[in-house]
């Protein structure tokens, strides 16, 4: 488990540090998943610095280091990205190994 760990972690890119970083200070960032004209428009990129694109996100998904939660808004479905457990840890390995 822990070299998988360590394989996910290597592949995270610099800008994707930041965006976990940033995420990790509550900062606010969802997509809306109601099929409309608006569908896949991000809400909260503009409370990162730097340019991250949608693919990068959905890598660190898919990594498990952040989530998505369904929320209802004014009946419109936001699915609201969290950082998770495991993004926290990793940005713990992170500042321990090059404090």
């Amino acid at each position: 488990m822990e070299k998988i760990l360590r394989k996910r972690i290597e592949r995270v890119t610099s800008p994707q540090k930041t965006f976990l970083r940033e995420l990790s200070q509550n900062r606010y960032l969802s997509i809306l998943t109601t099929p409309c004209d608006e569908l896949g428009q991000w809400m909260g990129l503009e409370n990162f610095s730097g340019k991250l694109q949608a693919k990068s996100i959905y890598r660190l998904a898919e990594d498990g280091f952040v989530s998505f939660e369904p929320i209802k808004d004014v009946n419109l479905r936001w699915d609201v990205c969290r950082i998770t457990e495991l993004g926290r840890r990793m940005l713990d390995e992170l500042d321990r190994t090059y404090s």
